[in-house]
């Protein structure tokens, strides 16, 4: 029985996804629908940010570094 119930939910799927429309697109939803959803361009978006990042504190290494330090003590006339 179980693999006639397999078999009739395929084939109610399978007609199902056949008359259902197809959507129309532009070619810029389409452009912008293949660049959203590219793993190489999210993976030279990632590598940018993160040589920008490299860039930044490497710019950051040049500057010279400023400290400031205070200490003040107080002392009261002994009796």
């Amino acid at each position: 029985m179980r693999p006639v119930r397999l078999a009739a939910f395929a084939v109610i799927m399978t007609c199902t996804a056949v008359l259902l429309p197809a959507a129309e697109l532009t070619l810029d939803e389409a452009l912008a629908m293949a660049r959203g959803n590219s793993y190489s361009l999210r993976r030279v978006h990632l590598d940018l940010g993160a040589t920008s990042a490299a860039l930044e504190q490497a710019r950051a290494e040049r500057l010279p570094e400023i400290s400031l330090r205070a200490t003040s003590t107080y002392l009261t006339n002994p009796q």
